[in-house]
Formats: structure tokens, C-alpha cells, sequence
């Protein structure tokens, strides 16, 4: 049993060795290697909550996406450099401490070389499509970072069904993922795609299922530990039920 024991602690802490926070974490000055590419994903993937918290603070939308690139780069260039490992977290707490630390360091509103016309209107679209009235600039950042799992999860999920031969299926299916169907409105997508109704019913509590597992990995992905995890669950499901 000790034995057993043993080997199921270890493999918990495998499934957190190679997560894109821990290998970027374990780097403690410029990452290099799989922890530079780990953080080009990390960064890439959560662009937008960036943008949503600049916005939050009454930045204009192009110098909002100036910040957020500028930002970047600096995150990119410095990794975990002067910060004490105990403090480094959780990815999105990591990601909101920096952001600060670098707003701060920039003086963002008393430089008008960041004042400029956004370049990508797509940033600024979901940010209208997104944004809640009355909330401040850090819960339009907690709401953007927990639609972008949600979204990272979705694309993942898309994939598999494009893979799968799939995706009209998944399309039709999709907008069922987080709300229930207004009545008669699943016979109705089967209709269309030629299933039986308890065909289409079936399918869709395959693809929930699905989308829930994705959206824990796509979590998983920002910690590097299963209190973490759990933590960061935890906070997603609070930042979705408002």
C-alpha cells in the first residue's frame, strides 16, 4: 500500500512538471528554452484579460493595446527575475502583480508615445461584447481571464470535432454548451443534421462533458499544483456565476 501510495503522490506531481506555468516558473531569470516557448503560449492565450484591465482603467482603446504589447515584451524579456519563487503563485495572480508592477515603472498617462489608434479592432469589439457596467478594472480582468479558458477550452474543442469529421454537428451543438435549449429547439437541430432527438441529446452531453475536461486543462495549464488547481477552479466558477 505505501508503495502504491507513493507512485499515485508522484504521478500528481508529474501531471504538474510540464504545465506552462511550472516550466515557466522553474526558470528564475530571461527564460530560455521550453520555458521561453512555454510563456510565448501563456501570453499569447491571455492577451485580452490584459487589455481588459487596461480598459478598466479608463486607457483609450489604442493605448491600451500599446500597454499590453509593451507589457509583453517586458514579461517576456525579465520572466521571473526579482521575484521570490514562494511568491510566484498562480499564473493569473502572477500576470496581475506584473501588470501593476509595470504600469507603475511606465507611468503609462504621462507618456504620449503610448497614446496611439488601436491597430487590432478585434481586442476592442470583444471588450464592448465582454465588458459588464459598474465592474472596476480588476473584475474586468478576473472576467476576462475566466472567458479566456472558457475560450481556449471551446477552441480545443472544435478542433477535436473538425478532426473527428464532426464539426456541423459541433456548430449547431455549440451554442448549447453553457445554457439549455428553449423548447423544441433540440429536435430541431436534429432534425437538421438528420439524428434521432435522444441521438442529439446524447451528443450534447458528450460534447459538456468534453468542454469541462478542456476547460480544466486549459486551468491545469497555469499552476503547478492541485491546490492551485483546485483554487483556480474555484475562482472560475465566481467570476461565471455573477
Amino acid at each position: 500500500m505505501q508503495t502504491d501510495s507513493k507512485a499515485g503522490w508522484s504521478a500528481v506531481g508529474n501531471r504538474f512538471a510540464a504545465t506552462r506555468w511550472s516550466l515557466f516558473a522553474a526558470a528564475n531569470t530571461s527564460p530560455g528554452g521550453d520555458a521561453a516557448r512555454a510563456l510565448e503560449e501563456l501570453c499569447g492565450r491571455y492577451r485580452y484579460p490584459v487589455y481588459a484591465y487596461l480598459r478598466g482603467l479608463g486607457q483609450e482603446p489604442g493605448t491600451s493595446e500599446l500597454l499590453t504589447v509593451a507589457f509583453f515584451e517586458t514579461l517576456k524579456a525579465n520572466g521571473c527575475a526579482g521575484e521570490p519563487k514562494q511568491q510566484q503563485g498562480r499564473f493569473r495572480d502572477f500576470l496581475l502583480r506584473r501588470l501593476n508592477d509595470f504600469l507603475q515603472a511606465s507611468d503609462a498617462n504621462a507618456r504620449p508615445e503610448w497614446r496611439s489608434q488601436a491597430q487590432d479592432p478585434a481586442l476592442e469589439a470583444r471588450y464592448q461584447a465582454e465588458v459588464v457596467a459598474g465592474e472596476n478594472a480588476e473584475q474586468c480582468f478576473q472576467r476576462g481571464y475566466a472567458l479566456q479558458v472558457l475560450r481556449g477550452a471551446l477552441e480545443r474543442l472544435r478542433i477535436e470535432a473538425e478532426r473527428a469529421g464532426r464539426l456541423p454537428m459541433f456548430d449547431r451543438l455549440q451554442p448549447l454548451l453553457t445554457s439549455e435549449p428553449a423548447a423544441g429547439a433540440l429536435a430541431a437541430i436534429a432534425a437538421e443534421l438528420g439524428m434521432q432527438p435522444v441521438a442529439a441529446l446524447l451528443a450534447l452531453k458528450r460534447l459538456r462533458q468534453r468542454f469541462r475536461e478542456l476547460a480544466e486543462a486549459e486551468l491545469s495549464e497555469t499552476v503547478s499544483n492541485a491546490g492551485d488547481l483546485q483554487h483556480e477552479r474555484e475562482a472560475l466558477a465566481r467570476v461565471l456565476l455573477k
